[in-house]
Formats: structure tokens, C-alpha cells, sequence
């Protein structure tokens, strides 16, 4: 299992700053599931992050409808950064 770790924010937030192992996906392109499927492995263990656990949320709802299990929302980068290694 892949642990993949994805910034939803838009990717000028994305470019402010993010998780040094974030890829930035931002949460309008969760809404092309075939998309969705083709970036990601239903085996990888999915990690979303936003600026404060909104479009996170989102991301990861649209994810468990599309069959992912192993789907978890970090928040934000903060909590993210603190909580990484309990995973």
C-alpha cells in the first residue's frame, strides 16, 4: 500500500506553501471520477489536507463514493505535520 498524501487546495495555495511530500490535486478535479481513478491506486492509503478541513472533507467523502477504503482527512497542514507519523 501506497501512502499518498494530496493537498486539495487551489494550486496558487498549493504554491504559498504545502506537506513537502504533497502532490496538489485540487478538490474541482475530485469531481471527474475517472480522473480520480486513474491518479489513484484503491489500494493506496489516500491523505487529504485544505487550509482548514473543508474542501478535505469534501475530497474525502467523494473518494469513499468512489470505492476508496483507506481514505483519512488530516485537516490542514498543521495538524497534518503533527499527526503524520500516528498513521
Amino acid at each position: 500500500m501506497t501512502k499518498v498524501i494530496v493537498d486539495v487546495r487551489e494550486p496558487h495555495e498549493f504554491s504559498l506553501g504545502h506537506f513537502k511530500d504533497s502532490i496538489n490535486v485540487p478538490l474541482s478535479r475530485f469531481s471527474d471520477k475517472e480522473f480520480v481513478l486513474a491518479k489513484f491506486s484503491v489500494d493506496d492509503q489516500i491523505i487529504v489536507y485544505c487550509r482548514s478541513g473543508g474542501r478535505a472533507s469534501l475530497a474525502e467523502q467523494l473518494l469513499k463514493s468512489y470505492g476508496y477504503k483507506n481514505v483519512v482527512n488530516l485537516i490542514n497542514q498543521e495538524y497534518l505535520e503533527h499527526n503524520i507519523n500516528n498513521i
